[in-house]
């Protein structure tokens, strides 16, 4: 629940954990069938949570509409999220026949807000 009283529920959740930090990953599997009016009200709500919350990142895991509906997602968020919170949300057209866990978080497929180089979703 945040502070303005909305609730944020993700498709996904995970919690990765260190002895000095926790960070989460939330995720919103887009099937390219939500309006942009939905989309901008999810983005507000991660915003919100975001100012709540110290480590956290929103991935956005396209299965429908390709690299046009990543597009589409990344124009939508660029008018509404702030340049302080940009290098949280991430995008990715993902090919569900071709999934693998390894290319999933370490290939560099997932693009920023404000960027144009894709950046893996996790370091090795």
């Amino acid at each position: 629940k945040l502070a303005n009283g909305y609730t944020v529920v993700p498709d996904g959740k995970v919690l990765l954990a260190s002895q000095t930090y926790e960070y989460a990953l939330h995720y919103e599997v887009d099937r390219n069938s939500e309006s942009k009016e939905i989309i901008l009200a999810k983005l507000n709500n991660y915003i919100t949570l975001a100012r709540q919350c110290e480590c956290l990142a929103v991935v956005f895991c396209v299965t429908e509409g390709g690299d046009l509906r990543v597009k589409t997602l990344k124009n939508w968020a660029t008018e509404v999220v702030p340049d302080a919170y940009r290098e949280l949300f991430l995008f990715a057209a993902i090919d569900l026949d071709a999934l693998t866990p390894d290319a999933f978080f370490f290939s560099p497929s997932w693009v920023l807000i404000s960027a144009t180089k894709p950046v893996a979703l996790l370091e090795q």
